[in-house]
């Protein structure tokens, strides 16, 4: 069997110098002191948790969609409750079409028991995270609803 690589001493590698980064300048910011913005941020949550509340139940969504707009806090529980609002009314619809249509189509059949039940768990679902983002917004949390909480309907601004 013949070598086919040479075996060398090992030799340290010699450091090489090293030019020191320029000293970046601190980021400019206009943003307000930290605790500024948290005492702002608890007097809008204390001052508008009732407001943020309704908008968790389907049609008093309009109200904090109308007149909550000044803050911050009920327009990111506005936009929560009323994609809910949206959605159950899409749900609604379908389930009134297909309480119409299905009787006419099937005189008696199972299909009518599902389609019942599968409206039971889906207006279920839609209580649950109503109460959910209740329980969020006594708790004076901003907290995505699971599954509906990313999507976005209104804007809501980064920090005022």
């Amino acid at each position: 069997m013949g070598d086919d690589y040479e075996l060398k001493p090992h030799e340290p590698r010699k450091p090489q110098a090293s030019t020191p980064a320029p000293a970046e300048p601190p980021p400019v910011s206009s943003a307000k002191p930290a605790v500024e913005q948290e005492e702002k941020s608890e007097a809008d949550i204390g001052n508008h948790r009732a407001m943020a509340i309704l908008s968790y139940i389907p049609i008093l969504v309009i109200i904090p969609l109308v007149f909550g707009q000044q803050s911050r806090f009920v327009r990111y529980h506005t936009n929560q409750g009323f994609l809910l609002f949206i959605l159950e009314a899409l749900r609604w619809g379908l389930m009134s079409s297909l309480y119409t249509a299905l009787p006419l189509m099937f005189a008696s059949h199972p299909i009518l028991a599902l389609v019942g039940f599968v409206n039971g768990v889906i207006s279920f679902l839609f209580l649950a995270f109503a109460i959910v983002g209740v329980l969020h917004v006594v708790g004076g949390q901003c907290q995505e609803l699971p599954v509906i909480g990313k999507y976005r309907v209104i804007e809501i601004d980064p920090e005022e």
